[in-house]
């Protein structure tokens, strides 16, 4: 989706009184390396910017056992084109880690957010990664998609 139509989205709403938290991802090259950038600083230059960091969760499910943190930021005075977003409020980042079979993964994901509690922005990415899970297993069990073959370049 296009970033205008992003904005346009963030700027409804905000209209109907509603938050939003908004994942970056790498097609969105300026805001998500800013943001990218600003938290690869060590946790001392973090603290100045009044960085919140939630306690670690640990959920060891399914053979798996999955580390998550999650970093809010409320002071964008570092953010050029924070006026940009309508309601915008704050950035996060997650970091989650999972060992399996010995083996562990690293997956950091970058958000905007018009919310300014960690709480709640920790329960909107646990949440919507929820809906996915759900979505996949109902494309998976109902259409049989894991079985679907299509040849690549199709």
């Amino acid at each position: 989706m296009q970033w205008a139509a992003r904005k346009k989205i963030c700027e409804k709403i905000k209209e109907k009184k509603a938050d939003y938290v908004l994942s970056l991802k790498g097609n969105q090259s300026t805001t998500h390396e800013a943001v990218k950038d600003f938290f690869s600083m060590d946790e001392k230059e973090l603290a100045k910017y009044g960085v919140i960091k939630s306690e670690k969760e640990c959920n060891p499910d399914h053979g798996r056992i999955e580390n998550r943190q999650y970093y809010l930021c409320t002071n964008l005075s570092w953010l050029e084109n924070k006026d940009e977003w309508p309601g915008l409020k704050a950035v996060a980042m997650a970091r989650e880690e999972r060992t399996v079979n010995g083996k562990t993964s690293t997956d950091i994901r970058f958000f905007l957010t018009s919310l300014d509690n960690i709480e709640l922005v920790k329960k909107s990415i646990r949440l919507h990664w929820g809906i996915e899970n759900r979505l996949h297993w109902c494309l998976d069990m109902t259409f049989n998609e894991d079985y679907k073959r299509t040849p690549k370049g199709s």
